[in-house]
C-alpha cells in the first residue's frame, strides 16, 4: 500500500507542472483572434514608437560621427514606447511569445527604416 502511494504522489508531481503549462496556454489567446480595435491600438503604439525613434534619433545625428550610434541611442530614448507596444500585446493576453516576436520585429522595421533617413541627414552636411 505504501508503494502504490509513493508512486501516486510521484504521478502527481511530475503531472502538476505540465497541467499548470497546459492551463497557461489556454488562459491566452491566439493572434489570429486579434479585433479590429485591438490591432489599431497595437499598430497606434508602433506609430509613437517609430515616431520617437525618428525624433530622437535625428536629434543626435549631427553631433555622433556615426549614424549607427545616433540610432541606437534613439532607440534607447524611446525603449519606454518599445515597452508600451509589449504591455499592449501582453494586456490582451496573447500568447507572450507573439509579443516578443512582435517587439522585436517593431525594432527591426524602425532601424531598417531610419538608416537611410540618418544617412542622407548625415550626408547632406
Amino acid at each position: 500500500m505504501t508503494m502504490i502511494r509513493c508512486l501516486t504522489l510521484l504521478a502527481l508531481v511530475v503531472a502538476a507542472p505540465l497541467s499548470g503549462t497546459a492551463a497557461e496556454s489556454a488562459a491566452h489567446r491566439d493572434p489570429s483572434a486579434m479585433t479590429v480595435e485591438e490591432r489599431t491600438t497595437i499598430m497606434t503604439r508602433v506609430n509613437d514608437y517609430n515616431g520617437c525613434v525618428y525624433k530622437e534619433s535625428m536629434a543626435r545625428v549631427e553631433a555622433l560621427p556615426d549614424i549607427r550610434q545616433a540610432a541606437d541611442e534613439g532607440m534607447t530614448a524611446c525603449q519606454g514606447a518599445l515597452d508600451a507596444i509589449s504591455e499592449t500585446i501582453a494586456g490582451f493576453n496573447f500568447e507572450p511569445g507573439f509579443a516578443d516576436q512582435f517587439v522585436r520585429h517593431t525594432q527591426s522595421r524602425a532601424v531598417r527604416m531610419l538608416i537611410p533617413e540618418l544617412s542622407l541627414r548625415k550626408g547632406g552636411q
